[in-house]
């Protein structure tokens, strides 16, 4: 990395304009240049180049064919898979989607018609719908789901699943599933070492699992190859393969749900080269593609006829832990939460947001942005209401000051904790991160004091450095999982970076007193094992709310400062899009007009 990258940039406090053109070819600083924000003013207006998301069901029409691109499959496991296979197979439970916002966090049945806790929260009983049926193909030719395939799958999840430590005693002693059983053949029961409710229910989802939810397969499965052969009972069912070419996946006319989906088949096919990818799609020969945001301007004003969203907020999803183990002298420093407020507030997130957003400049061409910054979240939480905003110090309270730059504080704080002239300290971070993200990061830090010294690890080394629980040199830069593998409740992913007590790999290692004994924060400790085992909603959000402002001060962890939302294009063939949002089955709702182009050239 070069060193002195920013340098200028934050010492001579330089305009936006002038420190997007100095971070030189980022993704959004292309993307502006198409805007005329490089050189010149461009004051036309671009928010007329948007369309707005709008829900068109009352007039959807069935059929049609959905053309998009995809990773060419190695196989079609859907246990030990993300590639797309799950179509083809459903799950008890969904996430519930959130109509035009992001969903809440609650749930609703697939597979299963209705769930219920006991009351002492250690009973989870699911009732299977009477018309749920698998494909029909041979050997399952049909029939309806019951709950032997539910117990045949967790079982085969449980020996091979992807993240099966997360779910099932017999891999993990601190994993929430003591058993499960079917009583009869619409009854799929669970017994839970302790009560977690919600936690527990977005695990068994697509958001939750890590991707990987536990979808039903039938029981026939061990007489054929999972792998190749596909019979599930989701809303597709795999039409045809062929390798790097194609996979074509067809409604399945036995879906519960007899309304959806609204589309005939999804033709994905195999484009591994991008900018193959953007000829076929600026052509019309694709209705969806992922256009870098660099290029999204400028493929809109390729093809007028495009629609061009602006869609949920994006972040790097990275944060900062830092080494509490005493036995590593160099960790000291960060033992004290003087110095990691310090840290903290000599971030300018909002100059970092726009450096790497482009904020700034997308407002000044007309063209809707915001900066949100992450707190214990990040920004990009996908749940309605989780994360608070410390943008906002009246409604996030006194501790929200610790996000906010204060180069002059961070210096006071340094100094108070016996650093008048600040210190050295390692930064940890895997060589495939973006290292001009954290090169700003270290250079704002710089002026306050903070003087790093880079060490570049591998992936496999990251794994051990992210998952250390605080026994790391210095500070690390890592993706840990926060909706995650824990499931994508908000409050679980809370006591997994957290509780001490939960035993969790991604546990920081922090101790309130800066021993370094990794013995946790007590107030914290009580705060999340008790919403745990609340079944109110709003509750659980309060907790959630709790936790940011508490860690707002103690800083346990300090993430990348945030992000933005993005822009999207596609042909306006496709209706719905970015309605129903939060939903793994979101292609369900997608239908396809045909009076719109590209399939109509008016």
């Amino acid at each position: 990395m070069e060193r002195n990258y920013w340098s200028k940039v934050l010492a001579g406090r330089m305009t936006r304009r002038t420190a997007l053109a100095v971070a030189g070819g980022g993704a959004a600083a292309a993307f502006l240049a198409a805007c005329g924000g490089s050189g010149s003013e461009d004051t036309s207006d671009k928010s007329s180049l948007l369309t707005k998301a709008a829900d068109t069901s009352n007039r959807a029409k069935r059929g049609g064919s959905y053309l998009i691109t995809t990773a060419d499959p190695q196989h079609f496991d859907p246990h030990t898979t993300l590639n797309g296979s799950t179509r083809a197979y459903s799950l008890l439970l969904n996430q519930r989607s959130g109509h035009l916002q992001q969903p809440d966090g609650t749930y609703q049945g697939e597979a299963a018609e209705s769930y219920e806790f006991s009351p002492d929260g250690l009973t989870l009983t699911f009732r299977l719908r009477p018309n749920a049926t698998f494909h029909n193909i041979s050997p399952v030719n049909g029939r309806p789901v019951d709950s032997a395939d539910i117990v045949y799958s967790w079982k085969r999840y449980e020996s091979v699943g992807s993240n099966r430590a997360d779910f099932f005693q017999t891999v993990s002693a601190t994993a929430p599933m003591a058993s499960y059983s079917a009583p009869d053949a619409r009854t799929f029961v669970i017994k839970l070492v302790y009560p977690m409710y919600g936690g527990f229910l977005s695990m068994v989802t697509p958001q939750g699992g890590g991707g990987h939810g536990m979808y039903i397969i039938p029981k026939e499965a061990e007489s054929f190859d999972i792998r190749t052969k596909v019979i599930g009972s989701g809303p597709w069912q795999l039409s045809s393969y062929q390798p790097s070419v194609a996979v074509v996946w067809k409604r399945h006319e036995g879906f519960y749900d007899k309304a959806l989906p609204y589309i005939d088949e999804i033709n994905s096919a195999v484009v591994p080269e991008y900018a193959s990818g953007l000829a076929q799609f600026s052509a019309g020969h694709l209705h969806a593609f992922d256009v870098r945001q660099e290029d999204v301007l400028q493929t809109k004003q390729n093809v007028p006829q495009l629609n061009m969203y602006l869609t949920d907020v994006s972040d790097p999803s990275l944060l900062t832990q830092f080494g509490w183990d005493a036995g590593i002298a160099e960790n000291k420093p960060w033992r004290d939460e003087r110095v990691r407020q310090a840290y903290s507030m000599s971030l300018d997130r909002d100059l970092w947001i726009d450096t790497f957003y482009n904020v700034s400049k997308f407002q000044q061409s007309g063209l809707p942005s915001e900066a949100f910054w992450a707190t214990t979240f990040q920004a990009s939480l996908p749940f309605e209401g989780y994360v608070l905003n410390p943008q906002d110090q009246k409604a996030f309270g006194p501790n929200a000051k610790y996000y906010h730059h204060d180069l002059a504080e961070a210096k006071k704080l340094l100094a108070a904790a016996g650093y008048t002239d600040g210190f050295e300290a390692t930064s940890t971070f895997r060589s495939s991160l973006d290292q001009r993200m954290i090169g700003v990061l270290e250079n704002m830090a710089n002026e306050a004091g903070f003087k790093f010294n880079d060490k570049l690890i591998s992936a496999a080394e990251d794994a051990n450095n992210r998952d250390s629980r605080g026994k790391n040199q210095g500070i690390a830069h890592v993706q840990k999982p926060v909706v995650s593998s824990a499931g994508s409740d908000p409050l679980e992913a809370m006591i997994r970076l957290f509780s001490a007590k939960a035993n969790s790999r991604y546990f920081l290692g922090f101790d309130v007193n800066g021993r370094g004994d990794f013995s946790g924060d007590s107030f914290l400790e009580d705060l999340l094992l008790k919403a745990r085992g609340e079944v109110d909603l709003q509750k659980r959000k309060a907790a959630v709310h709790e936790v940011q402002r508490y860690v707002a001060k103690a800083q346990y962890l300090t993430r990348f400062p945030g992000g933005a939302p993005l822009f999207t294009l596609r042909w306006p063939v496709v209706q719905n899009y970015n309605v129903f949002k939060g939903d793994a089955r979101a292609d369900m709702t997608l239908w396809l007009d045909q009076t719109k182009p590209p399939i109509s050239k008016t």
